[in-house]
């Protein structure tokens, strides 16, 4: 089996490739990196290209010999996309775009899995908790909006093109190695960093007012695997926890990681222009398709967190 991952060296990429060496012990594993760099997990092979750029199609489409192609790689940091909303839409939707042209002149025939987004639904209504696949996509910024262009893009490609195509739409995954940059992940860098006596006993937040549907990143990587295998072609699919989870229960379990107390301090310019209050997506279809579930409590997982981030601020 030949397996080839955009966005290898990012947080789902590095434990993708971590799992499926061990699930797939003969498997050759490929990534697509935008630079020659350190690899943090062994791959078999690699290209050295920026999938932006229209001359990735001619480069890609060379070696298309491959069983599994995950499309990981983008620009998803939502504060990122209000800043910069051109280069946002550069790389996620001309990106899959130079991909799927990639593939298609290449003469691609395995399984192309495409991972979006589950923020593409925006602010959905409380009856219509928890959120399945018929609901419509109303993003409300960028990087969204972005995602559900290219998720339309890969339907089109699927009823078109030679090869099978499965897409998918993640709700927010924590686990270690996660960039501070993300809500989960700066608050359990600045717990650790607390703890080992380098910042205030003062924990800085946004809107804490929201309710996230969390799931650790070896859960959704599990759930790609699964979906490679057993998910129906052409089909959209949550993969989410199906458990909505208060933000403040999330800071409440990272605090009581510390070993001293915590004031929690709200900070006006952490806030976001378009924020979601309530969010919690179905996994039922997934489920149902493929038998995949949820197996890691957030608890565990938060940390986790927590202790990775100890150790790489110690390193």
């Amino acid at each position: 089996m030949r397996i080839l991952v955009t966005g290898v060296t990012g947080f789902v990429g590095q434990h993708l490739v971590h799992a499926w060496r061990q699930q797939f012990p003969t498997a050759e594993i490929w990534g697509v990196l935008r630079k020659a760099e350190a690899q943090a997990s062994p791959l078999h092979g690699h290209f050295t290209l920026d999938l932006a750029q229209e001359t990735a199609v001619s480069q890609l489409s060379q070696d298309c010999a491959f069983d599994w192609v995950v499309h990981l790689a983008a620009q998803s940091f939502v504060p990122e996309s209000f800043a910069r909303p051109q280069e946002t839409w550069k790389v996620n939707l001309w990106g899959t775009f130079y991909l799927l042209e990639a593939l298609r002149q290449g003469g691609f025939q395995g399984r192309l899995l495409f991972v979006g987004s589950g923020g593409v639904y925006g602010q959905v209504a409380d009856d219509h908790l928890p959120v399945h696949e018929q609901q419509p996509l109303r993003p409300l910024d960028p990087y969204t909006a972005s995602k559900a262009a290219a998720e339309l893009l890969c339907y089109q490609y699927g009823h078109t093109a030679p090869f099978d195509i499965v897409l998918t739409r993640p709700f927010n995954h924590i686990g270690p190695g996660q960039s501070s940059q993300f809500v989960v992940s700066n608050f359990a860098r600045q717990v650790a960093q607390i703890d080992l006596g380098r910042q205030e006993p003062t924990l800085t937040v946004g809107n804490i007012a929201v309710t996230r549907d969390f799931l650790d990143v070896r859960d959704v990587v599990d759930a790609y695997r699964c979906l490679l295998e057993r998910g129906q072609r052409g089909e959209v699919y949550n993969v989410c926890s199906g458990r909505e989870t208060p933000l403040a229960e999330v800071i409440a379990t990272l605090v009581g990681c510390a070993s001293c107390p915590i004031e929690v301090r709200r900070d006006p310019t952490r806030l976001r222009p378009t924020d979601t209050p309530r969010v919690c997506g179905s996994h039922e279809k997934l489920t149902t398709h493929t038998g995949w579930q949820p197996r890691r409590d957030i608890t565990t997982t938060l940390q986790e967190v927590v202790t990775y981030w100890k150790g790489e601020l110690t390193r």
